[in-house]
């Protein structure tokens, strides 16, 4: 009998779609200069479109994978979970240098001032530990159905 990973795959992005929430609101609160009330379009076209927001897009490009392994598949084994997990750790792993420097540089600030983004970002790791790993094991809890 193979464990289906998907309710934990869904935690893991519900949590990543969290975290995104606080980094994103503190990055815009951070950005505006004349302190104009922006509204939801104002606040999604600074994100998808600012140059000073490129380092937010990789957890927004994140979550849509994540989603996508729990809705493209009827179950999630082992595999496909684990290959969600690396792609998780790639991005928000420890270390502030390479691909991501920026966003976790940034992070790691936003989890010292902010305790929203530290909460968010533990259970982004809460729910990794709950997924194999790349030997074949289970993450902590030993099980996909905690």
């Amino acid at each position: 009998m193979t464990s289906d990973f998907s309710p934990v795959i869904r935690d893991a992005a519900e949590a990543l779609t969290t975290l995104h929430k606080h980094m994103a609101n503190l990055a815009i609160e951070e950005a505006r200069i004349d302190g104009a009330v922006l509204g939801p379009l104002q606040r999604m076209q600074l994100l998808t479109h600012e140059p000073e927001f490129q380092w937010l897009r990789a957890i927004s490009k994140l979550i849509i994978e994540v989603e996508d392994v729990a809705r493209e598949n009827s179950e999630v084994d082992a595999a496909l979970a684990d290959g969600a997990r690396t792609a998780v750790e790639r991005v928000i792993g420890p270390g502030i240098d390479g691909e991501f420097a920026e966003l976790r540089y940034r992070m790691s600030g936003m989890v010292t001032d902010h305790p929203d983004v530290g909460i968010a970002l533990s259970a982004v790791r809460i729910a990794l530990s709950r997924l194999p790993t790349a030997g074949g094991t289970e993450g902590q809890k030993g099980q996909a159905d905690h």
